[in-house]
């Protein structure tokens, strides 16, 4: 595994330790939700929800589309794959 695969690895794995991050992340699962539907669901700030967001965003956890003015997040299934995957290859 390369530095920069390592350094991804090393964020995802500490994004997925913060437990809001991880709760965002069931609830979107299976279907897109925005913002104030996610902070509702979670009792959190919708400035809190977009601060995770986008570190979410940035550890390719989730994508966005825009839909009637808003911002719509669902889980990347296949980063989530690629995540696994790389884990699995760096400790089995």
């Amino acid at each position: 595994m390369n530095k920069n695969a390592n350094n991804l690895l090393q964020l995802q794995l500490k994004v997925l330790g913060d437990s809001s991050k991880l709760k965002i992340l069931l609830l979107i699962k299976n279907q897109p939700k925005y913002n104030l539907e996610i902070a509702e669901a979670l009792s959190l700030s919708a400035a809190t929800v977009s601060h995770h967001m986008s570190t979410l965003f940035n550890c390719f956890f989730v994508k966005f589309t825009k839909k009637n003015g808003k911002i719509y997040y669902e889980l990347e299934k296949e980063s989530m794959e690629n995540f696994i995957t790389n884990f699995k290859n760096l400790w089995l």
